[in-house]
């Protein structure tokens, strides 16, 4: 049985709901014009650098930017954090639940070197390899241990040495420097990879090895690349995004085929794409807007090849499509 993600629980009323609606516009605004004052156009930069889900923004103060449900949050190039939108669960890390139509910086420090935001929660990179977190924690996605809400920074103490994170919806996901792949929150699809279907309100580590290079997760499901090439996917797959042939769930990493030439992925709500070193292009998932080009449309439960093309070079994936 496939189990949503609750988008709204302990409903807000209808006044918060409008509230955050304002405030997320507000925010979309002032994010417009970071960008256009960072005199630079926004680009995907690859998960298995220097971080998770970060656009790349080349101008003179932002470097770094991470969007969740309904807030943002801007790495300056001095090292500091700023954030601003919808604060109803602290997800800003001002120490308040009071929502901000402009930058409000988190805390004083100038250590940060990476952001990753779920939808009500937002995680945190400092320079001597440890890890932060804040805002909503329901399925224990901040892996502090707990379930409560912080209103500001919190360090996962288990953590050192992480050179990458990544988070969506209510889990997330980090990669230490020695290959190591850690995850934590909800798992009702498994998509943690732990085994099991239990939320982790701390980080479990993926598998004994130490040899993946890139971790992007989707809506209910996770898609990691390994050191040698070869891909894994793991969660929902209701509409087969996990690419194993099957419309099964499941809850440890299993290898999309056999082959080991992948170099590049991106995941969607509940569709991924990859690119392989020959510069081809392939895809798998739900296909009901007929985004896989020329594929009929429906459930795509195995890699199919876009196109003849072999000279892609990089990709991102939309919710609801993709651009190579």
């Amino acid at each position: 049985m496939r189990h949503l993600l609750p988008t709204q629980r302990g409903m807000k009323s209808r006044g918060q709901a409008w509230r955050a609606t304002g405030i997320a516009i507000a925010g979309l605004l002032v994010l417009m014009l970071v960008l256009f004052f960072s005199m630079g156009l926004a680009s995907i930069e690859n998960l298995n650098t220097k971080g998770a889900g970060k656009a790349l923004i080349p101008g003179p103060e932002a470097s770094y930017f991470a969007h969740g449900g309904s807030h943002t949050v801007v790495l300056k190039n001095d090292g500091t954090l700023w954030a601003w939108g919808d604060n109803f669960y602290g997800q800003l890390g001002d120490g308040t639940t009071t929502s901000r139509s402009y930058p409000m910086q988190v805390g004083t420090d100038a250590g940060w070197i990476g952001v990753a935001a779920g939808t009500t929660h937002t995680v945190a990179l400092k320079n001597d390899g440890s890890l932060w977190a804040w805002g909503d924690n329901y399925y224990g996605q901040l892996g502090d241990g707990s379930t409560g809400i912080r209103l500001t920074p919190v360090r996962i103490s288990s953590f050192v040495k992480v050179r990458a994170v990544v988070a969506i919806n209510s889990h997330t996901l980090a990669l230490q420097s020695n290959g190591a792949l850690w995850a934590w929150g909800y798992n009702d699809n498994g998509q943690l990879g732990d085994g099991t279907h239990r939320s982790r309100s701390y980080p479990v580590k993926i598998g004994t090895g130490t040899d993946w290079s890139t971790v992007v997760p989707g809506y209910l499901h996770t898609v990691a690349l390994k050191i040698d090439g070869t891909l894994w996917a793991w969660g929902d797959n209701y509409y087969g995004q996990l690419g194993d042939g099957t419309t099964t769930r499941k809850s440890h990493p299993m290898q999309i085929g056999s082959e080991s030439g992948w170099k590049a992925l991106a995941v969607g709500m509940d569709r991924t794409v990859a690119l392989k070193s020959d510069g081809t292009l392939w895809a798998w998932g739900n296909n009901s807007s007929g985004w896989m080009g020329g594929q009929a449309n429906g459930v795509q439960s195995s890699p199919v090849m876009i196109g003849s093309k072999t000279d892609w070079s990089g990709l991102v994936a939309g919710m609801r499509h993709s651009l190579p």
